[in-house]
């Protein structure tokens, strides 16, 4: 039977992310085609970033609650459906419609990447074990999806988005009939008291401190790097050659990040991982070419699969067993749904006033505040061990 969650994961993660790439990749062009600005586009993703960190919040507490992923994992998914479906067909410009629009569909994607993350390590420990191997899947699926999407869009333009988005998705949830709900012992019915008592532990705090500033870095990249690829002429296809690059080259440390993790351990793979980022930005800010923005691209070998594994292993780890789904969407809501929020109004005023490439120069530099905040964790856990 574990076996068999594993295979499943695997397609699950790789149908998931199909879609997510079909829904997501090029929505920044789409939101330019229309004519919104780059100043209307952020203040769209930063209200996005809000919804979601409320939905993670609150759906992570309800899956703890009532036991369950699956019910939750149908509803979002159906809800992100509808929303993507409207999205890429209602292309008039009405700022106050895709404002609600792009809200429910980031912060959809964001819940629904959560929960298959939650029903991943909580199925099994073959599953939990094994997620750098499972969420390879997914990086596969986002180059496929972001090849997909590239050719609708040419083919039948971005309506067919939202469609190719529902029909995957639909695919990937009748997969997921088949699967197991995730099954927990018999325990204290979960209240605000527990979520109160998981925001104070400093362990926890400490971990979701550390990826709330490695995780602004990452989403700098979403878009001040799409719109140095903008301005240095790349056109759509080139943007979807980038999504395909940095999805391809996460594969070979999603398949062997968790045996690295426990040969070097895992405060080791974050210091690497910090390094890893700072540099890349660094080489994102000197590149002179969109060729050039592809090379620097490929260091996301060493970023974000080390980051994912990272991040879901350290969070799990500081999580009380009871609170396991919970911990994994609170985290999120507040280490990914409050960086969200920020890195794209964060991003807009850095180019504005110092220039696209001084601001990939400083935002390479908060890299050394997530160092020094790893040494910090580092101390605290080797003095919780004695």
């Amino acid at each position: 039977m574990k076996t068999r969650n594993f295979h499943s994961f695997l397609v699950i993660q790789l149908l998931s992310y199909v879609a997510q790439a079909l829904g997501y990749c090029l929505m920044i062009t789409y939101l330019a085609s229309i004519g919104y600005s780059a100043t209307d586009r952020s203040i769209m993703f930063t209200v996005s970033a809000i919804v979601g960190i409320v939905l993670q919040f609150y759906i992570g507490y309800l899956c703890d609650k009532k036991h369950t992923i699956k019910r939750y994992l149908y509803a979002t998914h159906i809800a992100y459906c509808v929303a993507a479906i409207l999205l890429y067909f209602y292309q008039q410009k009405n700022f106050m419609i895709h404002l609600l629009l792009i809200s429910a569909n980031v912060a959809l994607m964001r819940v629904t990447v959560g929960l298959i993350d939650g029903w991943t390590l909580e199925i099994d420990e073959e599953c939990k074990n094994r997620y750098g191997t499972i969420r390879a899947m997914g990086s596969i699926g986002w180059s496929i999806g972001s090849y997909l999407g590239s050719y609708l869009m040419g083919w039948l333009g971005y309506g067919s988005l939202g469609i190719g988005y529902a029909v995957i998705t639909a695919v990937m949830l009748l997969f997921c009939n088949h699967v197991r709900d995730v099954q927990k012992e018999a325990s204290a019915p979960i209240s605000m008291k527990n979520v109160k008592a998981l925001l104070s532990d400093k362990g926890y705090m400490l971990v979701i401190l550390i990826l709330f500033v490695i995780f602004t870095i990452t989403f700098c990249q979403d878009y001040i790097v799409i719109d140095k690829l903008s301005y240095l002429g790349a056109v759509e296809r080139d943007v979807s050659l980038y999504w395909i690059v940095t999805a391809m080259v996460e594969l070979p440390l999603f398949f062997y990040g968790n045996k690295l993790g426990e040969k070097i351990g895992m405060m080791r793979l974050i210091y690497l991982t910090i390094f890893f980022y700072g540099l890349k930005f660094v080489l994102f800010g000197l590149a002179g070419s969109v060729s050039m923005m592809m090379v620097a691209a490929s260091l996301q070998v060493c970023t974000f699969p080390l980051l994912m594994i990272v991040s879901k292993q350290l969070v799990d780890a500081e999580s009380p067993e009871e609170m396991k789904v919970s911990g994994q969407q609170i985290g999120l809501s507040l280490y990914n749904g409050i960086s969200g929020l920020i890195s794209p109004l964060m991003s807009g005023l850095l180019e504005d006033s110092i220039g696209i490439n001084a601001a990939l120069y400083l935002i390479a530099s908060i890299s050394l505040i997530a160092l020094a905040l790893t040494f910090v964790y580092s101390r605290y856990r080797a003095k919780e061990a004695k």
